[in-house]
């Protein structure tokens, strides 16, 4: 499903569920959906996310709740893996999400399962996103049991339930920025969970909801709201080895964190389409020549070769949907600080010695400015006596 134009729709816009295998979803612009914009329910083996524009305009954020809406208020989820009472007991397995660029969302990538039979879910990659969201998208009404996925950028929870397991996570070359809640939250723990070369960007957090950007843990047939989780600092994540090759800064982009020059694609007057997918501006989420993200990635195998424009990735990858092309700044030579002389070095070769003394010689008695060392208007022996007591030093 390629090249779609797809907008304000109640409900999942593009669903992929079942047991659906081998499915591409691949470069489409998808608009302002109430719930969820991509959704795997039970997809089976090998479906591929990949270089798709989700994004959500300002004042669809503040509408109000649809009909439908049994979580209090719009999802409003960027890409969501999931296995609901219908296909509970399937495993979803080698789904791939790359190079997708998703803006203003309340969620980012998002897994869960329904209560009934486990699910267990292997080799879940997701490499070379940009995934941007807005520091007011976060849940304070704890009833409704989904607050600890509203606000992440990514977040599995309760995969858990009932013995169900992931087997297989990796999380690599992607940008995360500007989540209240936390950038990860994961239960249970994975196995063969691989985290590196990521630009993490903590500054958003909202630590009135949220004491750490990062969580994992186990799962429970009533966890909901971070119980049974382990929270993380930044450090604590680079000390369980989640952290490698990573960065804990401002990604560097154009605008990060700003939805502007993402237009309403719909018209209320006519429930048409209104501004054209051509007037789609993302440059505000490419990487600027300082980026940190600029040759920071890891080596990955296709499709994120390729980035999020279809251009190919040069060695070593850039980290995020986008591969830089343009000039790299160059970091800046520290320029040296400047070694004091050490005093009586009259012919500035570094060394205090027998030259220096004939030099001062050759001026006895006079006003000589160089050789007067304390300055008090005549070359004699109080000026050698300093001389002295740096003989034969080096500086």
């Amino acid at each position: 499903m390629e090249g779609n134009y797809i907008y304000w729709n109640n409900g999942e816009q593009v669903n992929i569920s079942l047991g659906a295998y081998g499915n591409i979803t691949r470069n489409n612009v998808i608009s302002d959906c109430w719930a969820v914009c991509i959704y795997h329910d039970g997809a089976g083996v090998g479906n591929i996310d990949d270089g798709n524009l989700i994004y959500y305009t300002a004042d669809n954020f503040t509408q109000p709740t649809p009909l439908n809406g049994h979580y209090g208020f719009a999802w409003q989820c960027g890409i969501c893996v999931a296995t609901e009472p219908d296909a509970l007991g399937r495993s979803i397995n080698d789904f791939t999400i790359t190079n997708n660029l998703i803006i203003g969302t309340r969620t980012g990538i998002n897994g869960f399962t329904s209560a009934g039979s486990p699910s267990n879910w292997s080799n879940i990659k997701i490499e070379n996103n940009t995934i941007i969201g807005r520091t007011d998208a976060y849940c304070t009404n704890t009833s409704i049991g989904d607050c600890s996925q509203t606000g992440v950028a990514i977040a599995f929870v309760n995969t858990g339930i009932n013995g169900g397991t992931i087997d297989g996570m990796t999380i690599k070359n992607n940008i995360i920025s500007h989540w209240p809640y936390a950038l990860v939250n994961i239960q249970p723990y994975p196995s063969n969970f691989s985290v590196s070369n990521n630009v993490w960007d903590t500054s958003g957090q909202n630590t009135a909801v949220s004491t750490y950007p990062f969580y994992l843990g186990r799962g429970g047939t009533t966890c909901y709201n971070g119980c049974g989780y382990d929270g993380y600092s930044y450090s604590d994540w680079v000390l369980r080895g989640l952290g490698v090759n990573s960065f804990n800064t401002n990604p560097g982009m154009v605008n990060q964190g700003s939805n502007a020059g993402l237009p309403r694609l719909w018209d209320d007057a006519t429930l048409g389409a209104g501004s054209p997918v051509s007037a789609i501006d993302i440059s505000n989420f490419k990487l600027t020549s300082s980026s940190v993200a600029i040759n920071a990635g890891v080596t990955l195998p296709a499709p994120a070769n390729l980035d999020y424009t279809g251009a190919t990735r040069v060695l070593p990858f850039d980290i995020g949907a986008f591969e830089y092309t343009g000039t790299v700044s160059p970091t800046p030579t520290p320029t040296p600080t400047p070694t004091a002389a050490l005093l009586g070095d009259l012919n500035g070769d570094r060394v205090i010695n027998s030259i220096d003394f004939s030099i001062m010689n050759g001026k006895w008695l006079t006003n000589d400015a160089t050789s007067d060392l304390n300055k008090d208007g005549i070359v004699n022996s109080l000026d050698f006596s300093l001389m002295n007591s740096n003989w034969l030093k080096t500086y």
